[in-house]
């Protein structure tokens, strides 16, 4: 995970300003694929672990899936 700072906003861009930091690190798992055993689907499962400032934790990922009403 990285932190960037540059020029507030309302002032010119300038790339010289603008600076990166490495605050952590981000992992995400896939540990369950998606699987169709004919007459359901069983949707993936995904994990995010987060390590960031000091503060860790791991977050359960949903699948989306869109209907034909979200095209």
């Amino acid at each position: 995970a990285y932190r960037f700072s540059g020029p507030p906003l309302g002032q010119a861009w300038d790339t010289s300003k603008l600076q990166g930091q490495t605050v952590g690190s981000i992992t995400i798992e896939n540990w369950q694929v998606a699987v169709f055993t004919g007459q359901d689907l069983i949707l993936p499962k995904n994990t995010m672990s987060y390590a960031i400032g000091g503060i860790s934790g791991t977050l359960n990922l949903e699948t989306f899936i869109c209907s034909p009403l979200c095209e």
